[in-house]
């Protein structure tokens, strides 16, 4: 990973966050930190405890899936392993523009841990296709299970949404390619060996197609292991949905905890978070940061009123986003100076 790179990126979130929450508390005068305090401490505990282990349960499914593919592939992983490749994945992608910015992180701790390229390469492939599969699926349900959800956006919201669908599915179908089409990434791969080379940025142009030969090989073994385990991919999917539903869920759980409310209320609640996800989840902003706000305003605004739509809106993204933004770095962390410490007594 690129270390000045991550500080430039981690500089441009911190801006475009402060940006974002301050635009939010400008736009509503009535939004105030005491309320928001106030409002917290009102809550019913139970309900907000429930909250933030939903908030938790984005960073522990995906670990369990990641875990669950890499055992399957016969690298055995334990379940704090897991979460740590989970935490850095959510970390990166969180500052980073791209919504799969973490996989490189996360690649790099697998590969702390002596897992080979080409098994992390098949498992971090087969996680984002059954991730962006499943945010799809639940875009799609949300809006057949509740039709008239999408009447509680305005225009713009609703060109993002269906941008969001539309870019899930896209990149499924990619991801999916990558996966079962060995040979496809062979000669994507080889064409841009061979651009290189003709332009001079690498020397030895058969010693880099000899490694890919070899890359290759590996990779194709272990992407074909899991195409003959179809019971791996139904449980990675689920796990990916699991996660999915618990990011999604924090928000009508903590609606749930500052007051009682209707099942038809946290249904209608509920596909407006999911729609509101979607619609940002492609944006090329860090965390898409600005984009989900608006979104997420827009639609709880034909739910309740503006004052309580702002203060649940900045409370839920807080816990849903910011806080386990920074779990997910505190959980890096650990995890990093673990592994640093196991590396320096095996060598010592």
């Amino acid at each position: 990973m690129n270390k000045k790179k991550n500080i430039i990126y981690s500089i441009i979130t911190i801006a475009i966050a402060f940006l974002t929450i301050k635009t939010i508390f400008s736009q509503n005068k009535s939004l105030s930190i005491a309320g928001l305090w106030d409002m917290l401490s009102d809550a019913h505990d139970g309900w907000l405890f429930i909250t933030f282990l939903s908030m938790f349960g984005f960073i522990l499914f995906e670990g369990l899936a990641i875990q669950y593919i890499l055992n399957s592939l016969g690298y055995k992983t334990g379940v704090f392993n897991g979460l740590l490749y989970s935490a850095s994945d959510q970390f990166f992608s969180a500052i980073t523009p791209s919504a799969s910015g973490g996989q490189p992180a996360s690649a790099l701790f697998m590969k702390l841990c002596r897992i080979p390229a080409s098994a992390v390469t098949v498992c971090l492939i087969t996680n984002l296709v059954m991730y962006t599969l499943s945010t799809a699926v639940i875009g799609i349900l949300s809006i057949l299970l509740n039709p008239g959800v999408l009447a509680r956006f305005d225009t713009v919201s609703k060109v993002f949404i269906f941008y969001g669908i539309i870019m899930m599915g896209l990149l499924s179908l990619m991801f999916y390619i990558l996966l079962c089409k060995s040979s496809f990434m062979r000669r994507t791969i080889t064409a841009v060996i061979t651009i290189l080379s003709r332009l001079h940025i690498i020397r030895d142009k058969n010693k880099w197609l000899g490694k890919l030969d070899r890359q290759m090989a590996e990779y194709k073994l272990c992407s074909g292991i899991l195409q003959k385990k179809a019971s791996v991919l139904i449980c990675v999917f689920i796990l990916n949905m699991l996660q999915r539903f618990s990011q999604i869920s924090v928000t009508p759980l903590l609606n749930c905890a500052i007051k009682k409310t209707s099942l038809s209320e946290s249904i209608n609640l509920w596909c407006v978070q999911a729609l509101s996800q979607i619609g940002s989840n492609c944006v090329p902003i860090p965390g898409g940061m600005g984009v989900a706000d608006y979104l997420m305003l827009n639609g709880f605004q034909s739910l309740f009123t503006e004052n309580y739509s702002y203060m649940l809106q900045t409370l839920s993204r807080s816990i849903s986003f910011y806080i386990c933004t920074l779990l997910s770095g505190i959980i890096g962390c650990i995890g990093y100076a673990i592994i640093i410490i196991k590396k320096h007594k095996e060598n010592s």
